[in-house]
């Protein structure tokens, strides 16, 4: 029972994985529209990820789109770039799970906005 609940968690975060990369990184680009569409895939789908995100730790979510956009950007991997990556996802996690937490009373814009400028701050 355990093990098809393992294997049913790694089957969903793959598919919202993918839609996520699709919202955040469209054409390799993060943008504050970019954010505002995760943030509103986030409210769309509270209940999932108000769970996921109090169980998880990161998740292949979170890989998933640190590759990705380490791809999609041409950025070489190093330690650092890993790091500053891991630093940013944790970053976003944890306003997502608050904000979810607390029945997404923050407007959308305002969110989306800090996610950009703590991005470009580290990344632009």
């Amino acid at each position: 029972c355990i093990i098809i609940l393992k294997i049913l968690i790694i089957q969903m975060e793959q598919e919202k994985g993918t839609q996520i990369q699709k919202l955040l990184i469209p054409n390799g680009l993060l943008s504050v529209h970019s954010f505002e569409q995760y943030f509103y895939f986030l409210k769309e789908n509270r209940g999932f990820y108000l769970a996921y995100l109090t169980a998880s730790s990161g998740g292949n979510i979170t890989s998933r789109l640190m590759d990705t956009f380490l791809h999609t950007q041409n950025i070489p991997s190093s330690d650092r770039v890993r790091y500053q990556m891991l630093f940013f996802m944790a970053g976003l996690k944890s306003i997502a799970h608050n904000w979810l937490l607390n029945d997404c009373q923050v407007p959308i814009r305002l969110l989306a906005e800090i996610a950009y400028d703590q991005y470009s701050a580290l990344f632009g």
